[in-house]
């Protein structure tokens, strides 16, 4: 099943992506389809402009190795504390980037044997989510990432007003950011859903779903 799905997946465009992105963002009613649209493709072209920089800094090195340079903390884990699903990773300020590796392995593992290495390619999923990771650090350490720069004014009284990020900008920018630090030739958004399969293939499938239905709109 999980091959089917990720054949699927294949076929969405970063159009379809950010489409998806924004459905979790809280601000989406207040930005109109065409600032979406602009607000995702400069996140993008950003992002892989961040992953080119470090790639002319330091070479085609491992992502791991790209932290280390940056003197960027990297804590694997075997599973998040507390049971239930864990997380995949998380990136903590000021530099500290944790990844779980029972789920990144357990993916792994499923990519193989369900026959989905020569689609991934030899990209293992924890570098993913060190790339994915990564971006969040720029975002945090540096003040020309545009995914931060840009914000809304979710309330004003007088001269009391609410700034707010866009959030799922964040999140385009670090799938973007990946995909070009990697050099994948697919959005790194396929490894959700191959990450949650492999901890839980009915939530997996719920997420396929919503994400399918989401882009045919």
């Amino acid at each position: 099943m999980i091959e089917v799905w990720v054949s699927e997946l294949l076929k969405l465009t970063d159009k379809d992506w950010a489409r998806y992105a924004f459905l979790s963002e809280p601000l989406v009613n207040r930005i109109s389809l065409e600032m979406r649209t602009r607000f995702s493709q400069e996140t993008t072209r950003n992002a892989k402009q961040l992953a080119q920089e470090l790639r002319h800094s330091f070479g085609n090195i491992p992502s791991g190795q790209i932290l280390n340079r940056l003197k960027i903390n990297l804590i694997e884990k075997p599973a998040q504390e507390g049971g239930g699903f864990s997380m995949f990773a998380c990136f903590e300020e000021p530099n500290t980037i944790t990844v779980f590796r029972d789920n990144a392995d357990t993916t792994d593992k499923l990519i193989d044997e369900s026959g989905l290495r020569d689609v991934v390619g030899n990209t293992n999923t924890v570098d993913v989510l060190i790339s994915h990771e990564l971006y969040h650090f720029l975002e945090f350490s540096r003040e020309d990432v545009y995914s931060t720069q840009q914000k809304m004014k979710v309330w004003q009284v007088g001269p009391f007003k609410n700034i707010s990020r866009i959030k799922c900008l964040g999140e385009i920018g670090a799938m973007s950011f990946a995909r070009e630090l990697l050099g994948l030739p697919y959005s790194p958004n396929i490894f959700n859903v191959m990450m949650l399969y492999a901890q839980n293939p009915v939530s997996a499938e719920r997420l396929f779903t919503r994400i399918i239905e989401v882009v045919n709109k």
